[in-house]
């Protein structure tokens, strides 16, 4: 029994000998980051297109390392999937040209609406400028969009190929909504939209930076949220936003809330419609499902951009900006001024009448009496 064992220990051995220069060249294995910057990450590093142009096969090994892929420890064959070992001996290691990446791999909910979408309807009809994954989110330096705001997401995608001044005439104000609202907001139908309220310095013009946050907050942004929702209701209501406001005014950051609206990130944003949204009462009328989704946010040196929830009755402070809901006004006072007034108006005309209907006999007799004369 015992030479049994020994017998089958010692074919174990054999059979890892054998395997393991199979083992070691599979590329989860063999390959790593560090190989492929060998060489790519050298910025002179280029090849020639298509139409003779050049093109760079330099990767910034630290902005790849902060992008979205980076931060989840994708590796460079595991969108390469047809390298499977590099061939030190050749000037190329790895077969060229490389076939293009399949994003599909990992992301195929969102592949899945990409493909009822407007972009997939262009790329279909052989268009080579119809929109692509890299087309509209890069290469290697993908970005979370979520800790993006209105300007940077569509600087970063829509704005690369569309210049929304070129139509949008129905559009009143028109400027604000491209400041503010973000294309897919109107461009995806049926999809959920938010409301965001971003710390702004209107002297400035900037957004307020990280750090000009956590040192007027005073707290971690972990208690931001206990620290201003006083009646536990697990949103910030008027009352609560305006002691934000005075609590940051005490530390001399003297700041109002930008409004934005974006689409939700979810695979579903990818199914573009040709067709837009022009009905204004989707977000401006209160019964809109979009105050439903308000949110504070405050940037971390992280760069991270935490989402508190908010009331919508926030939307109508004088302190929140770009965001306008039909029959509210920003100022309580002049909203009470301005009924003032109208009663002023309805009590002076109907006091008028009033006096005049009293008055009115008098006025017959001393007529008679004039006549008389």
């Amino acid at each position: 029994m015992r030479n049994k064992f020994r017998f089958i220990k010692v074919l174990a051995v054999l059979f890892l000998v054998a395997a393991l220069p199979v083992l070691m060249s599979h590329s989860s294995w063999a390959i790593e980051n560090s190989d492929c910057l060998e060489c790519h990450s050298d910025d002179t590093l280029t090849k020639e297109g298509p139409n003779g142009e050049e093109i760079s096969l330099y990767v910034d090994e630290a902005k790849f390392a902060a992008s979205v892929h980076g931060q989840n420890d994708i590796s460079c064959v595991d969108c390469h999937s047809d390298i499977e070992k590099l061939n030190e001996d050749e000037d190329v290691p790895h077969p060229v040209p490389l076939k293009p990446v399949d994003c599909s791999q990992c992301h195929d909910e969102e592949q899945e609406a990409y493909s009822d979408s407007v972009h997939a309807d262009v790329a279909e009809e052989g268009d080579p400028d119809s929109p692509t994954c890299a087309g509209c989110h890069g290469n290697h330096y993908i970005q979370p969009i979520k800790n993006l705001t209105v300007p940077e997401r569509e600087a970063a995608f829509c704005r690369r190929c569309h210049n929304p001044k070129e139509s949008h005439d129905w559009l009143p104000n028109k400027e604000i909504h491209f400041e503010v609202v973000e294309c897919s907001v109107c461009h995806v139908v049926d999809h959920g939209n938010t409301v965001s309220l971003l710390l702004y310095n209107a002297y400035t013009g900037k957004y307020v930076t990280p750090q000009e946050a956590q040192v007027a907050l005073g707290v971690p942004y972990d208690q931001f949220l206990k620290k201003m929702d006083k009646n536990g209701d697990g949103k910030i209501d008027m009352k609560e936003f305006h002691n934000l406001v005075k609590a940051l005014k005490e530390k001399g950051l003297t700041a109002t809330f930008k409004g934005e609206v974006s689409a939700d990130v979810d695979p579903e944003v990818h199914k573009v419609s040709g067709d837009a949204v022009k009905d204004c009462k989707a977000c401006h009328s209160p019964n809109s499902k979009i105050l439903g989704n308000v949110y504070i946010q405050l940037p971390t040196k992280k760069g991270e951009i935490p989402s508190y929830p908010a009331d919508a009755s926030v939307l109508s402070s004088f302190y929140a900006n770009h965001f306008y809901v039909i029959n509210n006004t920003k100022n309580l006072i002049l909203d009470i001024i301005g009924l003032l007034i109208v009663l002023g108006g309805i009590a002076f005309a109907g006091g008028h009448g009033t006096i005049r209907m009293l008055t009115a006999p008098l006025r017959r007799k001393r007529k008679e009496e004039e006549e008389g004369k």
